[in-house]
């Protein structure tokens, strides 16, 4: 998921920025059409679909679609992650260098990943032999994802 939201804030800018084209051009075709007009003729109003993107662009915001595409990726993914009801070691590594990567991607392009991502990755890295201890001294960590990670990888908890 990571790789397809590192070219988002690319791809909306230049919407954003054709949107932006758009809508001069349109205001530039409505002056020259209001230059035209002899004395006493009233000017020509513009059409529905002229006004239906004039709104559109004035409410695209890239920033706003990045985060909801980013949100709704996240809970994606954590849906998916929820579903893990075996994780071996090797399993473990893979899975917290891949929440890692993309909690990374997150963060750097939108916002905070969402706790129970974060929870998992730190859960699957954690070594075996010392996962009580380790997971317990990470600050906001989900007890809930603490306790599921542990019985997927069969770590006893005390």
């Amino acid at each position: 998921a990571g790789e397809y939201l590192l070219p988002l804030p690319q791809h909306l800018e230049s919407i954003a920025d054709a949107a932006e084209e758009e809508r001069a051009a349109a205001a530039a075709a409505g002056e020259m059409g209001r230059v035209g007009l002899e004395e006493g003729e009233p000017a020509k109003s513009p059409t529905a679909a002229d006004a239906e993107a004039a709104a559109a662009a004035e409410h695209f915001d890239s920033g706003e679609w990045m985060t909801r595409v980013a949100e709704a990726a996240a809970g994606l993914l954590l849906a998916e992650v929820r579903r893990i009801t075996t994780l071996g070691e090797p399993g473990a590594a893979q899975l917290a260098a891949d929440l890692e990567y993309f909690n990374n991607i997150i963060s750097a392009l939108f916002s905070e990943p969402p706790s129970a991502l974060r929870t998992y990755a730190v859960c699957a890295a954690a070594a075996r032999d010392s996962y009580a201890i380790s997971v317990r001294d990470v600050e906001g960590m989900d007890e809930d994802v603490i306790r599921a990670v542990a019985k997927a990888r069969g770590i006893k908890l005390n």
